[in-house]
């Protein structure tokens, strides 16, 4: 809470609350992930990524793993899609657009078999 700062950390809160997403039967879905950008410089988001994916992976419940990017935050779409993630929804809200400037937001999907 200290790094981002309390009005960041709610504004992330009610965003990833508004996106609304309940996982299908088989898909692992990634929530609420953010990393410092200090700490990507050290390879932390993609170690994150990756951990995510071996264990969906492992798991023979799972054979989708998803994740909601913002659709202004380009490099975190781009990270995903070296993990051949790719967009299959585009999800915009008018409430997000007038609170966060943020008003699309990516499903990015990865089948895993």
């Amino acid at each position: 809470l200290a790094l981002f700062g309390k009005w960041d950390f709610f504004k992330l809160w009610l965003s990833s609350h508004l996106l609304d997403h309940a996982p299908q039967l088989q898909e692992c879905y990634i929530a609420h992930m953010l990393v410092h950008p200090e700490h990507t410089e050290n390879g932390v988001d993609v170690a994150l990524i990756q951990y995510a994916h071996d264990f969906a992976h492992n798991d023979p419940r799972f054979d989708l793993l998803t994740v909601h990017v913002s659709g202004n935050d380009e490099a975190t779409s781009r990270l995903y899609g070296k993990f051949f993630f790719k967009t299959c929804l585009k999800k915009s809200s008018l409430t997000r657009s007038i609170l966060f400037n943020d008003p699309v937001w990516n499903l990015m999907t990865l089948p895993l078999k």
